[in-house]
């Protein structure tokens, strides 16, 4: 027996289709397409080169302590006649099943009603081998799921600059402050309604007792494309960069823009034509005030643009807006219009308008609003897929979606008649089921997950029932029929549903684990 091995446990099929437990046993090498492979670490390459090879010759040679049962029996018999058995091999991360030849069996006297044996297998026909599957690894998809996305979209890299990514290709986000690998970004279709939004010094904008200089800065993609708005002329209401010309602002409504500090401290944002919309800013601080509105918020984006730039953003429930100031302020509480004697300057970048009530990645724009389309990453059912129970580890960062949504995964049939769907019920991380289009019901975490927070699901399935647990919390079952599974769906659920944030790791084991790894694998 070996010393350094792994625990897999031995069953063979009976004549009735069931697979039934003939022994445990430790081993720490197997032998496939004549290679000897290591498998004491189970994240080792010789993993991936099993996978890979599916199919092939395989070879196992173990010892272990089998009991007198039908297991046994089934063995003894297929010793005797020289037929083959049907084998499966299993770990708590493993599985290991096909047809197989017994090419060597001995075993020592029988004790206490169990025997030490040594034998060797032999595959007489393709088998299968289920790892641990990891659909999303640090925020890259697995090369055999597919990403679709029909426009280009921004995020930040790991050198912390904002890039663009093409045409249906995954954006792997990075925080551009700690240089931290957040994950896959997913995020809902979004359209930025404010025109020429790097270029202050288009006629689309409006200076308002203010100059603007353009390209004077580094912007927060490393380009000199940042302008800076000039405070000028006598005291005024306001001092400010302006733009109408969107058509009739209403509803739900975010209005973002980097900004940088040069001489002048305090920034304000508020709506044209509305009574509702305005914040203001501290740049030497990075605070924001909200004097009226659902939220604001300041996001330094590190050393991106030779550093000190923020992305500041204003949220509120518009009634008939007809556009956006970007102004000088005097103080944390500057109201509206308020009038300012202020002098010096800000540089700006990057402005968006959007209907929703959070922030979403940055969308350029010229001549005319532009629309950056749904991110819809996901991966088909395969042969790493074990039907008879399975369990799923998805750690997730919450997108600023403070009321219930985050959609982090979806096990469906593209549809929302068959499916096991994550998602924040207001901070509470929740699970629900629907076979046959009838709600099985709901699995309610006793998690607490704050927008902008990262959170870990560990999700079992197996014989009619489901358990989950949430950021360590007791795992919650629930009985019920399982729903007609086909695809995994990352980071949105049936492609209505987002998380609005990244997904940084989704991993599949080929066994529905136990409550108790449930809580330990979902604890961050």
């Amino acid at each position: 027996m070996a010393s350094n091995g792994r625990i897999w446990r031995v069953k063979i099929k009976n004549s009735i289709g069931n697979y039934v437990t003939f022994a445990g046993v430790k081993e720490e090498s197997l032998t496939f397409g004549n290679k000897a492979i290591d498998i004491t670490d189970k994240q080792s390459d010789g993993y991936r080169y099993q996978l890979a090879r599916g199919g092939q010759s395989a070879d196992l040679s173990c010892s272990g302590v089998a009991i007198d049962n039908d297991g046994y029996h089934i063995i003894k018999r297929a010793v005797r006649d020289n037929t083959f058995v049907e084998l499966l091999m299993e770990s708590e991360y493993d599985r290991l099943l096909g047809s197989f030849h017994i090419s060597n069996y001995s075993e020592d006297a029988a004790h206490d009603g169990a025997v030490n044996f040594t034998a060797s297998f032999s595959s007489t026909a393709a088998y299968t081998y289920q790892i641990p599957f990891q659909v999303v690894a640090n925020g890259v998809l697995d090369s055999g799921a597919t990403f679709t996305r029909s426009s280009t979209a921004t995020y930040f890299g790991s050198d912390g600059l904002l890039k663009t990514a093409a045409v249906n290709e995954a954006r792997n986000e990075f925080d551009p402050v700690t240089g931290e690998n957040l994950g896959l970004l997913v995020e809902e279709q979004r359209t930025n309604l404010a025109k020429h939004s790097a270029e202050f010094d288009n006629v689309a904008w409006v200076g308002v007792d203010a100059t603007i200089s353009a390209n004077a800065a580094l912007s927060p993609d490393n380009v000199a494309a940042g302008d800076e708005i000039i405070a000028s002329g006598t005291p005024s209401t306001p001092k400010a960069v302006y733009q109408q010309g969107m058509g009739t602002l209403s509803g739900s409504l975010t209005v973002s823009v980097y900004v940088k500090k040069n001489t002048h401290r305090w920034v304000q944002l508020f709506l044209a034509g509305d009574t509702n919309g305005v914040a203001n800013f501290d740049l030497d601080a990075g605070d924001c005030y909200l004097i009226d509105g659902t939220s604001c918020s300041m996001e330094p984006v590190g050393s991106a643009g030779g550093g000190n730039w923020y992305r500041i953003t204003m949220s509120c429930v518009a009634s008939s807006a007809s556009g956006i100031y970007i102004a000088l302020a005097n103080s944390a509480s500057s109201s509206r219009f308020e009038a300012t004697s202020s002098t010096g300057s800000f540089y700006v970048w990057g402005a968006q308008v959007e209907a929703g009530a959070f922030p979403t990645s940055y969308i350029p724009t010229a001549a005319s609003a532009v629309t950056r389309s749904a991110d819809l990453p996901k991966m088909q059912n395969g042969a790493e897929r074990n039907a008879d129970g399975y369990t799923v580890v998805v750690e997730c960062i919450r997108g600023n979606e403070t009321i219930s949504g985050s959609y982090n995964f979806s096990l469906n049939d593209d549809s929302v008649g068959e499916r096991i769907v994550s998602f924040i019920s207001g901070t509470t991380p929740t699970i629900n089921v629907r076979t046959g289009n009838v709600s099985q019901g709901n699995i309610v975490t006793g998690a607490v997950v704050a927008a902008g927070e990262r959170f870990k699901i560990a999700l079992s399935v197996v014989d009619g029932r489901i358990a989950a647990s949430a950021n360590g919390s007791a795992a919650v079952s629930l009985v019920s029929t399982l729903p007609a599974v086909t695809e995994r769906q990352i980071g949105y659920d049936t492609g209505t549903s987002f998380l609005n944030g990244q997904v940084a790791n989704f991993t599949e084991y080929p066994r529905a684990l136990s409550d108790a790894r449930l809580v330990e694998l979902s604890t961050l």
